[in-house]
Protein backbone atom coordinates (compact mmCIF):
# COMPACT_ATOMS: atom_id res chain seq x y z
CA UNK A 1 0.00 0.00 0.00
CA UNK A 2 1.31 3.41 -0.85
CA UNK A 3 2.23 5.27 1.51
CA UNK A 4 1.67 9.56 0.61
CA UNK A 5 1.36 13.06 2.73
CA UNK A 6 1.40 16.96 1.82
CA UNK A 7 5.25 18.02 3.26
CA UNK A 8 6.70 21.52 3.30
CA UNK A 9 9.87 21.71 1.73
CA UNK A 10 11.58 25.44 2.01
CA UNK A 11 8.29 26.42 2.74
CA UNK A 12 6.54 25.11 -0.08
CA UNK A 13 3.52 22.40 -0.44
CA UNK A 14 4.73 19.46 -2.12
CA UNK A 15 3.99 15.49 -2.52
CA UNK A 16 5.64 13.27 -0.76
CA UNK A 17 4.74 9.60 -1.62
CA UNK A 18 6.28 6.91 -0.04
CA UNK A 19 9.98 8.11 -0.03
CA UNK A 20 9.60 9.97 -2.84
CA UNK A 21 8.94 13.55 -3.47
CA UNK A 22 6.65 13.99 -6.44
CA UNK A 23 6.15 17.44 -7.84
CA UNK A 24 2.10 17.87 -7.10
CA UNK A 25 1.77 18.27 -11.29
CA UNK A 26 -0.69 16.25 -12.91
CA UNK A 27 -3.53 15.07 -15.74
CA UNK A 28 -6.91 14.50 -16.18
CA UNK A 29 -9.71 13.57 -18.53
CA UNK A 30 -12.77 12.49 -18.45
CA UNK A 31 -13.15 10.24 -21.39
CA UNK A 32 -10.19 7.70 -21.10
CA UNK A 33 -10.24 6.65 -24.58
CA UNK A 34 -9.38 9.67 -25.78
CA UNK A 35 -6.67 10.61 -23.11
CA UNK A 36 -3.02 10.91 -23.77
CA UNK A 37 -1.91 9.45 -20.42
CA UNK A 38 1.35 8.03 -22.51
CA UNK A 39 2.46 11.69 -23.83
CA UNK A 40 1.98 13.04 -20.23
CA UNK A 41 3.69 10.35 -18.45
CA UNK A 42 6.70 10.31 -21.70
CA UNK A 43 6.85 14.25 -20.75
CA UNK A 44 7.62 13.21 -16.96
CA UNK A 45 4.44 13.57 -15.49
CA UNK A 46 3.70 10.87 -12.72
CA UNK A 47 0.34 11.96 -11.18
CA UNK A 48 -2.67 10.73 -12.80
CA UNK A 49 -6.28 11.45 -11.32
CA UNK A 50 -9.09 9.19 -13.03
CA UNK A 51 -12.50 9.65 -12.62
CA UNK A 52 -14.98 7.04 -10.70
CA UNK A 53 -18.35 7.11 -10.47
CA UNK A 54 -20.75 6.33 -7.66
CA UNK A 55 -24.45 7.51 -8.79
CA UNK A 56 -26.07 6.90 -12.47
CA UNK A 57 -26.45 10.80 -13.61
CA UNK A 58 -24.57 13.58 -15.08
CA UNK A 59 -22.65 15.97 -13.06
CA UNK A 60 -25.19 18.78 -13.45
CA UNK A 61 -28.57 19.09 -13.36
CA UNK A 62 -29.07 22.25 -14.73
CA UNK A 63 -27.30 21.49 -18.20
CA UNK A 64 -29.24 18.16 -18.16
CA UNK A 65 -25.55 16.56 -18.74
CA UNK A 66 -25.78 12.76 -19.15
CA UNK A 67 -23.80 9.94 -17.06
CA UNK A 68 -19.71 9.65 -18.58
CA UNK A 69 -19.93 5.93 -17.16
CA UNK A 70 -22.31 3.90 -15.09
CA UNK A 71 -22.04 4.40 -11.74
CA UNK A 72 -20.97 1.30 -9.68
CA UNK A 73 -23.95 1.84 -6.78
CA UNK A 74 -26.04 -0.17 -8.13
CA UNK A 75 -28.70 -1.32 -5.54
CA UNK A 76 -29.01 -1.38 -1.93
CA UNK A 77 -25.69 -3.02 -0.59
CA UNK A 78 -25.11 -3.71 -3.89
CA UNK A 79 -22.23 -2.51 -6.55
CA UNK A 80 -20.84 -3.33 -9.89
CA UNK A 81 -17.17 -2.57 -10.64
CA UNK A 82 -17.09 -3.63 -14.31
CA UNK A 83 -16.31 -0.20 -15.77
CA UNK A 84 -14.32 0.76 -12.93
CA UNK A 85 -12.02 -1.78 -13.27
CA UNK A 86 -12.20 -1.91 -17.30
CA UNK A 87 -11.48 2.57 -17.07
CA UNK A 88 -8.36 1.66 -14.15
CA UNK A 89 -6.68 -1.18 -16.59
CA UNK A 90 -6.78 1.19 -19.80
CA UNK A 91 -4.92 4.03 -17.17
CA UNK A 92 -3.00 1.76 -15.66
CA UNK A 93 -1.58 -0.13 -18.80
CA UNK A 94 1.69 -1.75 -18.29
CA UNK A 95 3.00 1.09 -16.26
CA UNK A 96 4.49 0.08 -12.83
CA UNK A 97 3.57 1.68 -9.44
CA UNK A 98 5.91 4.65 -9.13
CA UNK A 99 6.31 5.30 -13.09
CA UNK A 100 2.72 6.31 -12.56
CA UNK A 101 0.35 7.81 -9.08
CA UNK A 102 -3.30 7.66 -9.12
CA UNK A 103 -5.75 9.79 -7.32
CA UNK A 104 -9.52 9.14 -8.27
CA UNK A 105 -12.04 11.64 -8.38
CA UNK A 106 -14.83 9.92 -6.84
CA UNK A 107 -17.91 11.43 -7.04
CA UNK A 108 -20.39 10.08 -4.11
CA UNK A 109 -23.72 11.64 -5.42
CA UNK A 110 -25.86 9.03 -4.73
CA UNK A 111 -27.64 6.86 -7.68
CA UNK A 112 -31.65 7.62 -8.21
CA UNK A 113 -32.34 4.33 -7.16
CA UNK A 114 -31.65 6.41 -3.47
CA UNK A 115 -33.31 8.85 -3.44
CA UNK A 116 -36.59 7.31 -4.32
CA UNK A 117 -36.00 4.90 -1.12
CA UNK A 118 -35.38 7.67 1.06
CA UNK A 119 -37.16 10.83 0.04
CA UNK A 120 -36.96 12.43 3.72
CA UNK A 121 -33.28 12.73 2.94
CA UNK A 122 -33.58 14.75 -0.11
CA UNK A 123 -32.55 18.73 -0.12
CA UNK A 124 -35.44 20.67 -1.10
CA UNK A 125 -36.35 23.83 -2.68
CA UNK A 126 -39.26 26.27 -1.35
CA UNK A 127 -41.61 24.50 -3.55
CA UNK A 128 -40.80 21.06 -1.87
CA UNK A 129 -39.30 19.76 -5.31
CA UNK A 130 -36.32 17.74 -4.77
CA UNK A 131 -32.34 18.62 -5.81
CA UNK A 132 -30.54 15.46 -4.78
CA UNK A 133 -29.37 14.72 -1.60
CA UNK A 134 -29.13 16.82 1.75
CA UNK A 135 -25.52 17.69 3.02
CA UNK A 136 -27.75 17.31 6.26
CA UNK A 137 -28.64 13.76 5.92
CA UNK A 138 -27.09 11.55 8.70
CA UNK A 139 -28.67 8.54 6.03
CA UNK A 140 -26.50 9.73 3.08
CA UNK A 141 -23.35 9.74 4.95
CA UNK A 142 -24.20 6.49 6.42
CA UNK A 143 -24.83 4.71 2.94
CA UNK A 144 -21.79 6.70 0.95
CA UNK A 145 -19.81 5.60 3.62
CA UNK A 146 -20.67 2.08 3.05
CA UNK A 147 -20.01 2.24 -1.01
CA UNK A 148 -16.69 4.20 -0.62
CA UNK A 149 -15.56 0.71 1.70
CA UNK A 150 -16.83 -1.39 -0.57
CA UNK A 151 -14.86 0.70 -3.82
CA UNK A 152 -11.92 0.35 -1.49
CA UNK A 153 -12.17 -3.76 -1.02
CA UNK A 154 -12.40 -4.06 -4.92
CA UNK A 155 -9.52 -1.53 -5.43
CA UNK A 156 -7.10 -3.86 -3.06
CA UNK A 157 -8.60 -6.90 -4.66
CA UNK A 158 -7.64 -6.27 -7.93
CA UNK A 159 -4.40 -5.04 -6.77
CA UNK A 160 -5.11 -1.22 -8.24
CA UNK A 161 -4.96 -0.01 -5.05
CA UNK A 162 -0.89 -0.32 -5.35
CA UNK A 163 -1.06 2.49 -7.35
CA UNK A 164 -3.70 4.69 -5.64
CA UNK A 165 -1.92 7.38 -3.38
CA UNK A 166 -5.18 9.55 -2.52
CA UNK A 167 -8.88 9.92 -2.78
CA UNK A 168 -10.16 13.59 -4.31
CA UNK A 169 -13.89 13.74 -3.30
CA UNK A 170 -16.61 15.23 -5.23
CA UNK A 171 -19.91 16.00 -4.68
CA UNK A 172 -22.40 18.24 -6.07
CA UNK A 173 -22.64 20.77 -8.70
CA UNK A 174 -20.03 19.84 -11.37
CA UNK A 175 -18.33 18.12 -8.71
CA UNK A 176 -17.27 21.17 -6.49
CA UNK A 177 -18.88 20.88 -3.49
CA UNK A 178 -21.98 23.30 -4.57
CA UNK A 179 -25.32 22.54 -3.91
CA UNK A 180 -27.08 21.73 -7.22
CA UNK A 181 -29.83 23.04 -9.08
CA UNK A 182 -32.24 22.39 -11.72
CA UNK A 183 -32.66 25.83 -13.08
CA UNK A 184 -30.99 29.11 -12.30
CA UNK A 185 -31.76 31.27 -8.93
CA UNK A 186 -33.04 27.94 -7.47
CA UNK A 187 -32.77 27.78 -3.89
CA UNK A 188 -32.19 24.80 -1.05
CA UNK A 189 -32.35 23.54 1.41
CA UNK A 190 -35.96 23.81 2.74
CA UNK A 191 -36.26 19.94 3.41
CA UNK A 192 -37.01 19.17 7.23
CA UNK A 193 -34.02 17.26 7.39
CA UNK A 194 -32.24 21.07 6.70
CA UNK A 195 -34.42 22.82 8.84
CA UNK A 196 -33.82 20.66 11.75
CA UNK A 197 -30.19 20.92 11.15
CA UNK A 198 -30.80 24.59 10.97
CA UNK A 199 -32.98 25.28 14.15
CA UNK A 200 -29.89 22.91 16.39
CA UNK A 201 -27.09 25.24 14.14
CA UNK A 202 -29.28 28.41 15.99
CA UNK A 203 -29.85 26.70 19.90
CA UNK A 204 -26.09 25.58 20.08
CA UNK A 205 -24.41 29.48 18.48
CA UNK A 206 -27.03 31.36 20.83
CA UNK A 207 -28.07 28.50 24.03
CA UNK A 208 -31.19 30.96 24.54
CA UNK A 209 -33.87 32.22 22.72
CA UNK A 210 -33.91 35.35 24.09
CA UNK A 211 -30.01 35.87 23.42
CA UNK A 212 -31.02 35.22 19.73
CA UNK A 213 -34.04 37.62 19.82
CA UNK A 214 -31.68 40.59 21.41
CA UNK A 215 -29.47 40.10 18.40
CA UNK A 216 -31.50 39.72 15.58
CA UNK A 217 -34.44 42.09 16.67
CA UNK A 218 -36.86 39.32 16.62
CA UNK A 219 -39.69 37.77 18.94
CA UNK A 220 -39.10 33.89 18.58
CA UNK A 221 -40.59 32.03 21.55
CA UNK A 222 -38.38 28.93 20.92
CA UNK A 223 -35.77 27.48 17.95
CA UNK A 224 -38.06 25.65 16.64
CA UNK A 225 -40.16 28.44 14.89
CA UNK A 226 -37.27 29.84 13.18
CA UNK A 227 -37.57 28.59 9.26
CA UNK A 228 -34.96 29.06 6.71
CA UNK A 229 -34.87 32.47 5.24
CA UNK A 230 -37.56 33.03 1.89
CA UNK A 231 -35.53 32.93 -1.17
CA UNK A 232 -36.51 36.30 -1.53
CA UNK A 233 -35.51 37.18 1.54
CA UNK A 234 -31.92 35.20 0.46
CA UNK A 235 -31.60 37.01 -2.85
CA UNK A 236 -32.68 40.37 -2.64
CA UNK A 237 -30.54 41.04 0.35
CA UNK A 238 -27.58 39.65 -0.95
CA UNK A 239 -27.08 43.85 -2.69
CA UNK A 240 -29.18 45.39 0.08
CA UNK A 241 -26.09 45.34 2.57
CA UNK A 242 -27.49 48.27 4.69
CA UNK A 243 -30.42 46.16 5.78
CA UNK A 244 -29.28 42.45 5.76
CA UNK A 245 -31.03 40.95 8.28
CA UNK A 246 -28.91 38.68 10.73
CA UNK A 247 -31.47 35.61 9.98
CA UNK A 248 -30.02 35.56 6.70
CA UNK A 249 -26.31 36.14 7.24
CA UNK A 250 -26.76 33.28 9.67
CA UNK A 251 -28.04 31.13 7.47
CA UNK A 252 -25.21 32.08 4.92
CA UNK A 253 -22.97 30.86 7.26
CA UNK A 254 -25.02 28.05 8.25
CA UNK A 255 -25.08 26.71 4.77
CA UNK A 256 -21.54 26.91 4.45
CA UNK A 257 -20.87 25.17 7.67
CA UNK A 258 -23.22 22.35 6.12
CA UNK A 259 -21.42 22.16 3.07
CA UNK A 260 -17.81 21.94 5.11
CA UNK A 261 -19.10 19.59 7.60
CA UNK A 262 -20.19 17.43 4.52
CA UNK A 263 -16.54 17.66 3.02
CA UNK A 264 -14.78 17.25 6.26
CA UNK A 265 -17.04 13.89 6.96
CA UNK A 266 -16.47 12.47 4.33
CA UNK A 267 -12.77 12.67 4.01
CA UNK A 268 -12.85 11.50 7.53
CA UNK A 269 -14.25 8.44 6.31
CA UNK A 270 -11.91 8.29 2.81
CA UNK A 271 -8.87 8.55 4.98
CA UNK A 272 -9.80 5.78 7.76
CA UNK A 273 -10.91 3.46 4.74
CA UNK A 274 -7.87 3.85 2.76
CA UNK A 275 -5.56 3.39 5.45
CA UNK A 276 -5.16 6.77 7.49
CA UNK A 277 -1.79 7.00 5.52
CA UNK A 278 -3.02 8.53 2.55
CA UNK A 279 -3.84 12.12 0.77
CA UNK A 280 -7.38 13.24 1.10
CA UNK A 281 -9.04 16.46 -1.17
CA UNK A 282 -11.51 18.08 -2.55
CA UNK A 283 -12.56 21.09 -4.99
CA UNK A 284 -13.15 23.58 -2.19
CA UNK A 285 -12.57 27.13 -1.15
CA UNK A 286 -14.10 29.33 -4.01
CA UNK A 287 -14.23 33.38 -2.80
CA UNK A 288 -18.18 34.47 -2.60
CA UNK A 289 -21.27 33.98 -0.60
CA UNK A 290 -22.80 31.83 -3.91
CA UNK A 291 -20.82 28.88 -3.57
CA UNK A 292 -21.52 28.42 0.14
CA UNK A 293 -17.76 27.33 0.49
CA UNK A 294 -17.27 30.77 3.45
CA UNK A 295 -16.37 28.07 6.14
CA UNK A 296 -12.96 27.70 4.56
CA UNK A 297 -11.66 28.34 7.97
CA UNK A 298 -13.50 24.86 9.12
CA UNK A 299 -11.68 22.77 6.36
CA UNK A 300 -8.30 24.71 6.77
CA UNK A 301 -8.21 24.14 10.24
CA UNK A 302 -9.17 19.80 9.37
CA UNK A 303 -7.00 17.18 9.58
CA UNK A 304 -9.35 15.30 7.30
CA UNK A 305 -8.40 17.34 4.44
CA UNK A 306 -5.30 17.73 3.02
CA UNK A 307 -5.74 19.36 -0.74
CA UNK A 308 -7.89 21.67 -2.07
CA UNK A 309 -8.77 22.44 -5.55
CA UNK A 310 -10.61 24.72 -8.31
CA UNK A 311 -10.26 25.53 -12.01
CA UNK A 312 -9.83 29.10 -12.61
CA UNK A 313 -12.29 31.84 -12.93
CA UNK A 314 -15.25 31.46 -15.80
CA UNK A 315 -15.85 35.58 -15.79
CA UNK A 316 -13.73 36.46 -18.72
CA UNK A 317 -14.97 33.57 -20.57
CA UNK A 318 -11.03 32.62 -20.67
CA UNK A 319 -10.39 35.25 -23.77
CA UNK A 320 -7.26 35.50 -24.62
CA UNK A 321 -5.44 38.51 -23.47
CA UNK A 322 -7.38 38.34 -20.19
CA UNK A 323 -5.91 37.61 -16.53
CA UNK A 324 -7.56 34.12 -15.73
CA UNK A 325 -8.52 34.68 -11.75
CA UNK A 326 -7.98 32.22 -9.25
CA UNK A 327 -10.75 31.66 -7.11
CA UNK A 328 -9.34 30.17 -3.56
CA UNK A 329 -7.14 31.52 -0.84
CA UNK A 330 -3.96 30.00 -1.89
CA UNK A 331 -1.95 32.08 0.55
CA UNK A 332 -4.25 30.68 3.68
CA UNK A 333 -4.07 26.94 2.45
CA UNK A 334 -0.29 27.08 2.59
CA UNK A 335 0.10 28.43 5.80
CA UNK A 336 -1.96 25.70 6.68
CA UNK A 337 0.08 22.71 5.31
CA UNK A 338 -2.25 21.73 2.63
CA UNK A 339 -2.07 21.95 -1.10
CA UNK A 340 -3.89 24.10 -3.71
CA UNK A 341 -4.66 22.41 -7.00
CA UNK A 342 -5.34 24.52 -9.50
CA UNK A 343 -7.56 22.67 -12.48
CA UNK A 344 -5.65 23.73 -15.74
CA UNK A 345 -8.72 23.08 -18.05
CA UNK A 346 -7.26 25.32 -21.02
CA UNK A 347 -8.76 25.34 -24.55
CA UNK A 348 -7.00 25.07 -27.46
CA UNK A 349 -7.46 25.42 -30.92
CA UNK A 350 -8.34 21.38 -30.66
CA UNK A 351 -10.94 21.64 -28.23
CA UNK A 352 -14.39 20.42 -29.21
CA UNK A 353 -17.51 20.85 -27.61
CA UNK A 354 -19.06 17.56 -25.78
CA UNK A 355 -21.68 17.35 -28.76
CA UNK A 356 -19.02 16.34 -31.13
CA UNK A 357 -16.30 15.00 -28.56
CA UNK A 358 -18.40 12.96 -26.24
CA UNK A 359 -22.35 12.69 -27.94
CA UNK A 360 -23.10 9.57 -25.76
CA UNK A 361 -22.98 12.08 -22.77
CA UNK A 362 -24.16 15.52 -24.60
CA UNK A 363 -27.37 17.12 -22.71
CA UNK A 364 -30.17 16.58 -25.04
CA UNK A 365 -32.17 20.23 -25.72
CA UNK A 366 -29.25 22.40 -23.68
CA UNK A 367 -26.19 23.87 -25.16
CA UNK A 368 -24.94 24.80 -22.06
CA UNK A 369 -21.41 22.99 -23.01
CA UNK A 370 -21.37 24.15 -26.68
CA UNK A 371 -20.99 27.75 -25.83
CA UNK A 372 -17.93 29.96 -26.74
CA UNK A 373 -16.12 28.85 -24.06
CA UNK A 374 -16.32 25.33 -25.12
CA UNK A 375 -13.71 26.24 -28.25
CA UNK A 376 -10.16 27.68 -27.94
CA UNK A 377 -8.29 29.84 -29.98
CA UNK A 378 -8.17 28.97 -33.81
CA UNK A 379 -3.99 29.50 -33.07
CA UNK A 380 -1.96 26.96 -31.81
CA UNK A 381 0.27 29.84 -30.92
CA UNK A 382 -2.07 31.85 -28.61
CA UNK A 383 -3.03 28.34 -27.70
CA UNK A 384 0.03 28.11 -26.53
CA UNK A 385 0.10 31.79 -25.12
CA UNK A 386 -3.24 30.48 -22.80
CA UNK A 387 -0.75 27.34 -21.66
CA UNK A 388 1.75 29.70 -20.29
CA UNK A 389 -0.01 31.75 -18.55
CA UNK A 390 -2.17 29.43 -16.47
CA UNK A 391 1.06 27.04 -15.44
CA UNK A 392 2.88 30.68 -14.60
CA UNK A 393 -0.09 31.46 -12.79
CA UNK A 394 -0.09 28.41 -10.56
CA UNK A 395 3.69 28.31 -9.98
CA UNK A 396 3.50 31.76 -8.76
CA UNK A 397 1.34 31.11 -6.23
CA UNK A 398 3.48 28.22 -5.09
CA UNK A 399 0.29 25.75 -5.61
CA UNK A 400 -0.14 22.02 -7.66
CA UNK A 401 -2.16 21.76 -10.54
CA UNK A 402 -3.34 19.31 -13.60
CA UNK A 403 -3.70 19.89 -17.03
CA UNK A 404 -7.50 19.28 -17.52
CA UNK A 405 -8.20 17.02 -20.67
CA UNK A 406 -11.54 17.30 -20.44
CA UNK A 407 -13.30 15.52 -23.23
CA UNK A 408 -9.66 14.30 -24.33
CA UNK A 409 -7.21 15.38 -27.53
CA UNK A 410 -6.97 18.76 -26.52
CA UNK A 411 -3.16 18.52 -26.42
CA UNK A 412 -2.14 16.13 -29.26
CA UNK A 413 0.34 18.45 -31.11
CA UNK A 414 4.12 18.43 -30.85
CA UNK A 415 4.17 22.42 -29.95
CA UNK A 416 1.46 21.84 -27.18
CA UNK A 417 3.41 18.87 -25.39
CA UNK A 418 6.70 20.53 -25.56
CA UNK A 419 5.01 23.53 -24.07
CA UNK A 420 3.54 20.55 -21.22
CA UNK A 421 6.87 19.28 -21.10
CA UNK A 422 8.71 22.30 -20.39
CA UNK A 423 6.25 23.75 -18.16
CA UNK A 424 7.13 20.23 -15.42
CA UNK A 425 10.88 21.27 -16.37
CA UNK A 426 11.06 24.66 -15.15
CA UNK A 427 8.29 24.13 -11.87
CA UNK A 428 11.08 21.42 -11.42
CA UNK A 429 13.52 24.16 -11.24
CA UNK A 430 11.72 26.73 -9.28
CA UNK A 431 10.99 24.31 -6.51
CA UNK A 432 11.40 25.13 -3.15
CA UNK A 433 12.68 28.88 -4.27
CA UNK A 434 11.74 31.65 -1.74
CA UNK A 435 10.43 35.16 -3.14
CA UNK A 436 13.55 37.72 -3.28
CA UNK A 437 10.93 40.33 -3.38
CA UNK A 438 11.77 43.49 -1.31
CA UNK A 439 8.30 45.02 -1.10
CA UNK A 440 4.93 43.22 -0.12
CA UNK A 441 1.65 45.32 -1.34
CA UNK A 442 -1.58 44.42 0.38
CA UNK A 443 -4.87 44.75 -1.48
CA UNK A 444 -8.13 44.40 -0.17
Amino acid sequence: MPKSAIITKNGLPILKINNETVLPCGYMSYQIDKADYSGFIACGYKLIFVPVYMGDRGINPMSGIRPFYPGFWVGKDRYDFSVVEENFKKVIADYEPGEIWIIPRVMVEPPSFWEEENPDELCRDFSGKSVHQSYSSDVWFHDTEKAMAALQDFLVKSKIDEYIVGWQIACGWTEEFMRPAIYPMQLTDYSDTSVRAWQRYLKEKYGDVEVLNREWLTSYREFEDISVPSPAERVYHLEEEEHYPMSVAEYNRFRSEETANALISLARSAKRIIGGNRVVGAFYGYAGTKFGHDAIDMVLNSAEVDFLASPFAYDTGRAPGTDWVLQGVLGSTRLNGKLWFTECDVRTHLSRPISIAMPHANPIGNTMYDGPISYGPDSEDVSVDQMKKAFVKTMSMSGGMWWFDMWGGWFKTEKYMDTIKKSLELYQSQSGEKSVAEVAVVYD
